[in-house]
């Protein structure tokens, strides 16, 4: 069951492969076509409402997120949308950043990253600790 996310991710919308499904104790060969997930705001609703700020998105990072973005961490928020020239996508942060840290100050949630940007915004930029495949760096986003 947690490897079938993985699976389907790793192979191209619109393929067909056979799938073996064990019920009731029996086997059962079916064949399947991959489809797309139209609506990725629609995992944010089980944990978390959304926010959006600078232009992105974020929402909590959960295990349907991790799995999406291939994410190894357990704290933060993840960027899940960045609008095109927006103060977000002028500083470089992209869909699937983790954010650690708003200013020098952990966050590990969407209340504690709330509560910290809008405390940063009040200077005009927002420090970010943002991790990215595995790499940390920080990024600054200028507002107007």
């Amino acid at each position: 069951m947690n490897e079938l996310p993985l699976m389907v991710a790793e192979t191209a919308v619109g393929e067909k492969v056979e799938v073996t499904i064990i019920r009731d104790g029996k086997t059962l060969a079916k064949k399947v076509t991959i489809g797309e997930l139209k609506e990725e705001k629609t995992f944010a609703a089980a944990e978390g409402k959304p926010r959006m700020d600078m232009g992105m998105e974020v929402s909590e990072l959960n295990q349907q997120y991790a799995q999406q973005y291939n994410i190894s961490d357990k704290k933060g928020v993840v960027v899940t949308w960045v609008e095109g020239n927006s103060p977000a996508e002028m500083a470089g942060i992209r869909e699937g950043d983790v954010i650690i840290e708003v200013d020098r100050k952990p966050v590990e949630n969407l209340d504690e990253y709330s509560n910290a940007v809008k405390k940063a915004q009040k200077e005009g930029k927002v420090l970010l600790l943002i991790k990215r495949a595995g790499t940390s760096l920080f990024v600054v986003i200028q507002l107007s």
